[in-house]
């Protein structure tokens, strides 16, 4: 079974059984780092982006358009990237956990910073090991 497994669909896998788990850690109020899930969510844009354009050229002969498409698309695809990673770091009270690529570990807590530079406030999160945090926010941080 494995000889039948090309290298995307190895890492769609392993991405998968990272929303699983994560998933089941959401159920008892846990959840992972926001380091581990920035990780998580760009290395499958990337690898999302690589996959779609490979199948492209496999189907496809070279010509010079094709780069012109593809630039557009990379800038399409990272416009797309943007817009989900603003919405995904933006909402607040919902059961997905943040994620924030200017998360810091500090001591015992994950601290997240919400808000514009001089004005910010910041969001404590317990750790309970290296990798997983409570997603109930311990206490907040008001700007000034």
């Amino acid at each position: 079974m494995l000889k039948q497994l090309n290298g995307f669909k190895v890492f769609y896998i392993c991405w998968l059984a990272f929303l699983v788990i994560e998933l089941i850690l959401i159920v008892f109020g846990l959840s992972f780092t926001p380091l581990l899930s920035c990780l998580w969510f760009d290395f499958l844009f990337l690898v999302l982006f690589f996959h779609l354009w490979s199948i492209f050229y496999k189907k496809r002969e070279f010509k010079f358009f094709h780069l012109i498409l593809q630039f557009l698309s990379v800038i399409l695809a990272f416009f797309i990237w943007l817009i989900l990673q603003v919405s995904f770091t933006d909402s607040a009270d919902t059961i997905i956990p943040p994620i924030h690529h200017n998360a810091e570990i500090r001591g015992n807590y994950v601290e997240i910073p919400h808000g514009a530079i001089p004005i910010r406030s910041r969001d404590y999160y317990e750790l309970v090991n290296p990798f997983i945090m409570k997603l109930e926010v311990k206490y907040t941080h008001e700007g000034f």
